[in-house]
C-alpha cells in the first residue's frame, strides 16, 4: 500500500510481469503519471490505487481481474479511455468519480453492478451502453453526466437510487424497465432535455417513488407514456399525476 503515493516525478512505471496484485492508495496523487502498462497477469488493484493521478490518460484492464475496487481511478481529469476486459463483473464507489475526460466506454457484458457514485462528475461522457446483466446501480451512479445522451437501462434492473441521473441534461428519454419496483430520491432531478418518459411496469401500485423523482422536468412538455389501461392511475397518483402530457401505448 501508497508504493509509489504522492510521487511527483514518476514518469515511466515498469511492473513485473509476475505481479498479481496492486495494494491500496499504490500511485494515489502521481500527478505526472501519464501512462502504465499493467501486466497480464495482475488480478486486483486495490482502491483509491490510481486516485488523482491527473496526468493519467489512458488504461487498459488485464483479463484476469474481475472487478474494480472503490475510488480506484477517481478524479482521473486526464483519463479519456478505459479499455475493460470480459470478465469485470463490479465496477466499485466511485470508480471513475471526476473523470471528465472520459467521453465513451463499452462496458463489458459480464458486469453486475455499477457503484454509487461510479462514474458522478463525468461531465464529458456522451455514449454508454449499459448491458442487461446489470442489476444492481449505485445512488448519484451518473449524477452530473451532463453530456450523457439517451442510455438503456438494463431490463433486469429492479432499483433506481437516489439520484442516480440527477442533472444529466442531455437526456431526451428515459425507459423505465419492466422490473423496476423502486426509483429513489430525486433520480431524475435537473433533466431538464427530458422531452419523453416511458413506464414499462404493467403493475404501476408495485412502483415506489422517492421524493423529488423527477424534480426540475418540465411536466407540461415531457410525454408520459404507459401501458394499456393504466390511464387513471398515472392521472391521480402522486408525482405521475404532475404529467398534463400522457399517452397510452
Amino acid at each position: 500500500n501508497y508504493a509509489f503515493a504522492n510521487m511527483k516525478a514518476v514518469i515511466d512505471v515498469y511492473l513485473p510481469k509476475t505481479l498479481k496484485s496492486i495494494g491500496d492508495y499504490a500511485f494515489r496523487d502521481s500527478t505526472v503519471l501519464p501512462t502504465i502498462d499493467l501486466p497480464k497477469n495482475l488480478e486486483e488493484i486495490g482502491q483509491s490505487a490510481f486516485r488523482g493521478c491527473t496526468a493519467l490518460t489512458e488504461i487498459t484492464l488485464p483479463a484476469k481481474m474481475t472487478e474494480i475496487a472503490n475510488d480506484t481511478f477517481r478524479d482521473c481529469t486526464a483519463l479519456e479511455e478505459v479499455t475493460f476486459n470480459n470478465l469485470i463483473n463490479e465496477i466499485g464507489d466511485n470508480a471513475f468519480n471526476g473523470c471528465v475526460r472520459l467521453s465513451s466506454i463499452r462496458l463489458p457484458k459480464k458486469l453486475e453492478s455499477i457503484g454509487a457514485r461510479a462514474f458522478s462528475g463525468c461531465s464529458a461522457l456522451k455514449t454508454l451502453a449499459l448491458p442487461d446483466g446489470i442489476n444492481a446501480i449505485g445512488d448519484e451512479a451518473f449524477n452530473g453526466c451532463n453530456s450523457l445522451e439517451d442510455l438503456k437501462l438494463p431490463v433486469n434492473i429492479t432499483r433506481i437510487g437516489t439520484r442516480t441521473f440527477a442533472d444529466c441534461q442531455t437526456f431526451t428519454s428515459a425507459t423505465i424497465p419492466i422490473c423496476v419496483t423502486y426509483i429513489g430520491d430525486g433520480a431524475f432531478s435537473g433533466c431538464t432535455g427530458l422531452q419523453s418518459i416511458t413506464v414499462k411496469t404493467e403493475r404501476p401500485q408495485n412502483l415506489q417513488l422517492g421524493e423529488d423523482v423527477f424534480a426540475g422536468v418540465d411536466k407540461n412538455q415531457t410525454v408520459l407514456n404507459f401501458p394499456q389501461g393504466q390511464r387513471e392511475y398515472f392521472t391521480s397518483a402522486e408525482q405521475w399525476k404532475d404529467f398534463t402530457n400522457v399517452n397510452e401505448q
